[in-house]
């Protein structure tokens, strides 16, 4: 999927006829706006906030696991006598 982003985003770079990295009124054509569409309705690229909300999260529980985890062990290894 990200091959074909790049495609687009290539073809999209091909349509500036000037080469001042924008597309004017002169180069902004039904074929412009149809490439433009399919790199935007990309479903990576709108999947991008649930991946990294996910990854977030996995990180996350490992952490706590392992802070948990180091806790109990030193508690039972250091315990405070009165």
């Amino acid at each position: 999927m990200a091959v074909n982003a790049q495609y687009l985003s290539f073809q999209l770079e091909a349509m500036d006829v000037n080469g001042n990295g924008q597309i004017d009124l002169n180069e902004y054509t039904e074929e412009y706006r149809v490439v433009r569409d399919r790199l935007l309705k990309d479903p990576d690229r709108n999947n991008a906030f649930y991946t990294g909300a996910i990854l977030s999260f996995v990180m996350a529980l490992i952490a706590l696991s392992i802070d948990l985890f180091t806790t109990y062990f030193q508690s039972r290894t250091n315990s405070i006598k009165i």
